[in-house]
């Protein structure tokens, strides 16, 4: 039987592991010349770190197998004066969270963002109309748009953001779903997730939505824009959930609590998804022979999304690298 690729892409990093951890004298000399240990291990490490090379595996330490330390995570001043020299979106995140500076200070700097950079360059791209981009899609140039604010931190107690969603509340609807506000909903969980964290930043939480996102989530503990059978009347629902999708509600839900509205169903479900996320990114480049159409939809997802073998085991290590921060995501108290 042929040795599993992933024992021996481990076994490769393994040897390769070893093979640096050898003192630093002993590569100085030849294997004749070494009375520190059998030459025949070291030979045996050597032949399978060239087989290694040979077929192209990359020798890298297993970062699941070497935890960081502390001080690896601690900024450099250099590092943080480059920070600061950045858009003002930047520079209050820093003073938030890397430097000692006081609140007023920090405020002061974020109320820049409707001003200055990157966040008045995006306000002023608002078209009177309330949308972004040109009118045949104004959707996800709309959606990217508010999330990328969101993100920068614009105030939303700012005149500025409440400019930007009175155009919004008077003006944007969804023609196609029967000229439904913008901030209500739409039908993709997707969507849907970044609505629910927008509208509780910007405006005031979405009970309705969120219950309907806790309602679409999977038994895996994820979520799919394609497990509803409105997309394709050819094509059963996935059963499987959606990397990207998954996110998108994640990071709406915490939003959604962080507005005010915990709850011990929110909870559990943001509870439910982190494993989903793991197997997600472990199986799909690694996907099996499909024997159903649910299961080819999920493999033909994973090829959409561009997920290779070394970007699965790199999203699988950062994910193990950063469990701290991970937890810190979510916590047990908003």
């Amino acid at each position: 039987m042929a040795e599993d690729p992933l024992s021996q892409q481990r076994e490769y990093v393994r040897v390769a592991r070893d093979h640096l951890r050898q003192p630093a004298h002993s590569s100085t000399r030849s294997v004749e010349e070494r009375s520190d240990g059998p030459p025949t291990v070291e030979v045996a490490h050597a032949a399978k770190v060239n087989v290694a090379r040979g077929t192209g595996q990359e020798l890298r330490t297993a970062c699941y197998n070497r935890p960081m330390r502390l001080h690896d995570y601690s900024p450099r001043p250099a590092h943080i004066q480059w920070l600061l020299d950045a858009d003002p979106a930047i520079r209050w995140q820093v003073m938030n969270d890397l430097t000692d500076e006081a609140p007023d200070v920090i405020a002061a700097e974020r109320s820049r963002i409707a001003t200055e950079g990157w966040g008045a360059q995006l306000l002023a791209a608002q078209r009177p109309a309330s949308y972004w981009g040109d009118t045949r899609k104004w959707d996800l140039v709309t959606l990217n748009s508010l999330v990328a604010l969101k993100d920068l931190g614009l105030d939303p107690a700012s005149k500025q953001a409440r400019k930007m969603v009175d155009r919004i509340d008077k003006r944007l609807l969804f023609t196609w779903l029967n000229n439904r506000p913008y901030f209500d909903d739409e039908t993709e969980p997707c969507i849907n997730g970044r609505i629910l964290g927008l509208g509780a930043y910007f405006k005031e939480p979405n009970d309705a939505l969120a219950k309907q996102l806790l309602d679409e989530q999977l038994e895996d503990g994820g979520w799919n824009c394609e497990a509803w059978p409105f997309l394709s009347p050819k094509r059963p629902p996935s059963r499987c959930s959606s990397f990207h999708t998954t996110i998108c509600v994640l990071e709406g839900l915490l939003d959604y609590e962080r507005a005010g509205r915990k709850s011990a169903a929110v909870t559990k479900a943001r509870q439910r998804a982190p494993k989903i996320i793991f197997w997600n990114a472990a199986c799909s480049a690694r996907f099996a022979p499909a024997k159903s159409s649910t299961s080819a939809g999920c493999a033909s997802r994973s090829r959409r999304f561009g997920i290779t073998t070394s970007c699965a085991d790199s999203i699988i290590c950062g994910m193990q690298e950063s469990s701290q921060i991970v937890a810190s995501v979510m916590p047990s108290k908003v």
